[in-house]
């Protein structure tokens, strides 16, 4: 049985932010900022790195929930463990580097 200390070396795994971002938004038992999907988000984000996390909307699944603005902020504002660079690869940088478009 393997650790539970993230993927395995050479693991072709990309997590994106429709599931971690729903997982912020769908799965709270708290409104915005959902303060109780932090832990959770902060252990998706340290086991897959910032080059393989992809912010993303879910905005569809979740419309009852929160406004597009606090979806942005929710990862801008409230995820005191992301640093500006992390935000930078998570809000954008690191899908243009996974579709080569930068």
């Amino acid at each position: 049985m393997r650790a539970k200390s993230g993927p395995r070396p050479g693991a072709n795994t990309i997590t994106g932010t429709p599931a971690f971002s729903a997982a912020g938004q769908n799965q709270s038992a708290e409104p915005y900022p959902f303060a109780d999907m932090t832990p959770h988000l902060k252990r998706v984000f340290e086991a897959f790195g910032r080059e393989r996390c992809y912010w993303g909307t879910d905005m569809t699944n979740s419309f009852a929930k929160c406004t597009y603005g606090q979806r942005v902020t929710h990862f801008t504002e409230t995820l005191d463990f992301l640093t500006e660079e992390d935000k930078d690869w998570v809000m954008g940088r690191a899908i243009l580097k996974r579709l080569n478009w930068a």
